[in-house]
């Protein structure tokens, strides 16, 4: 007789947009779950210590915050799922290539700011006038 995983058969048949739609889809489910007893936990704490928060949060905070909390703990869960084997073979570099791709990446990063800058303090020399033109309002 011999046994089935079922998970990993059907988890290695779907597509990476396939994935990436389960996992989005399991973020918003948790999301969902999580996300009104964090707005009653936040009106509690409200109530409780008005010096800690002066008004009510409004929901769509509540939810927000509960969308990234969810993301991260669904992500740090299923990441060995989310991503197939060809990517992560492109993620996975040498030591020596990964050095020297985070100090090209970072003298890239240096060099843009002081280009910016350098143009910044280049447009500091130079007054900028913006004239608004007024209109009267028509009467009828």
């Amino acid at each position: 007789m011999q046994r089935y995983t079922i998970v990993k058969t059907v988890m290695k048949s779907l597509k990476s947009h396939q994935r990436l739609l389960i996992f989005l889809l399991s973020v918003l489910a948790l999301t969902c779950v999580i996300s009104p007893w964090m707005a009653l936990g936040a009106d509690w704490v409200a109530a409780r210590w008005p010096s800690l928060i002066s008004e009510r949060v409004p929901f769509s905070r509540v939810f927000n915050r509960a969308f990234m909390i969810a993301g991260i703990i669904v992500g740090l869960c299923a990441r060995r799922y989310i991503f197939p084997a060809h990517v992560k073979a492109l993620l996975t570099v040498g030591l020596a290539r990964g050095w020297r791709n985070l100090l090209t990446g970072w003298l890239l990063a240096i060099g843009s700011m002081a280009l910016l800058v350098a143009l910044m303090t280049a447009g500091a020399n130079y007054d900028v006038v913006y004239v608004a033109e007024v209109t009267p309002a028509r009467s009828p």
